[in-house]
């Protein structure tokens, strides 16, 4: 018995000093690391501001990166609290503490660290793609071309195939790992495709698509297999893909921007969710990722019984 008690204070013992040397680390000298924590993943990560929203919610920074997570991007991050953002500016080197758990990710500690530790770019020397003067940005009203794109049976199909019905079109790409952002888009839409199904006015009158932003990775082989995740039926939702140039266009005409170099995925989590009538005009877009299934079904709804 006495020897019991000896190995669970020397065990105690070991997981005090644990603690007590994880908390003296800097957030660059575990950059990249992740711990397991009650269920959650833990990383420690060091990045560049690039922006604060208004109401101090998120923070986008362009990260480095996180090794067997997320590659080097530039992201929204929600905060834990809005104070976090207190003092910070665009451009400086910052150590943060990101926690990501099933369905919601966000930072709960970040610091302005030395400027000459955190590399001017940190998601690489590649600009952010530029957009093309010649592609005119869509405005709500306003008539969406006829968009020819790939779906997840590798088939050709265009927008004008789904003249009479609303549609429902998103952003995704499916290594997006942040539960809160591309798979909360796709969680979305699986809660509107069950409740058009039992919905008598919406029912055959709604078509789901989502559009990924990373055709090189996301071929409709993959965009199946994605599809199978979240929906047993893709009559009514597509998934799609189609050539870099057509998906360049697609995402400049709704202002949602990529990162120019597409092999290493340093991919801009701008999202949007569109609303597009009857008729293929654009009624409506969602930016971000507040909006609820209940948003765009009333929406729709408001919409197809107007027309």
């Amino acid at each position: 018995m006495k020897g019991c008690c000896k190995t669970a204070l020397l065990l105690i013992a070991v997981i005090a000093l644990a603690s007590t040397l994880g908390c003296a680390e800097s957030p660059h000298e575990a950059a990249g690391e992740s711990v397991a924590e009650n269920s959650e993943q833990v990383f420690e990560v060091a990045g560049r501001v690039r922006g604060i929203s208004g109401d101090r919610e998120t923070i986008t920074i362009e990260h480095e990166e996180i090794p067997g997570f997320m590659p080097a991007m530039t992201m929204p991050f929600y905060l834990a609290e809005p104070g976090l953002a207190e003092g910070l500016q665009p451009g400086d080197a910052v150590g943060f503490r990101y926690v990501v758990k099933e369905r919601e990710s966000y930072i709960d500690r970040i610091e302005v660290v030395d400027d000459d530790s955190v590399p001017a770019s940190p998601a690489g020397p590649s600009a952010r793609r530029p957009a093309d003067p010649r592609v005119p940005r869509l405005e709500e009203g306003d008539l969406v071309p006829d968009f020819r794109l790939i779906n997840q049976e590798n088939e050709p199909f265009y927008f004008h195939e789904f003249e009479g019905r609303a549609i429902v079109m998103t952003f995704i790409f499916t290594r997006c790992p942040v539960p809160d952002f591309c798979p909360l888009m796709s969680r979305h839409f699986q809660t509107i495709q069950e409740r058009v199904a039992g919905h008598p006015d919406l029912h055959g009158n709604i078509q789901l698509v989502s559009v990924t932003i990373d055709p090189e990775y996301d071929t409709p082989e993959v965009l199946r297999d994605y599809a199978a995740r979240y929906t047993d039926n893709t009559d009514n939702w597509t998934f799609a893909t189609g050539g870099r140039d057509r998906i360049d266009e697609l995402t400049t005409r709704f202002s949602v921007y990529i990162e120019a170099d597409a092999e290493s995925a340093n991919i801009d989590h701008a999202l949007a969710t569109l609303l597009i009538g009857p008729d293929g005009r654009l009624e409506k877009i969602w930016r971000g990722n507040t909006w609820s299934a209940d948003d765009v079904i009333g929406e729709a709804e408001s919409l197809l019984q107007e027309q």
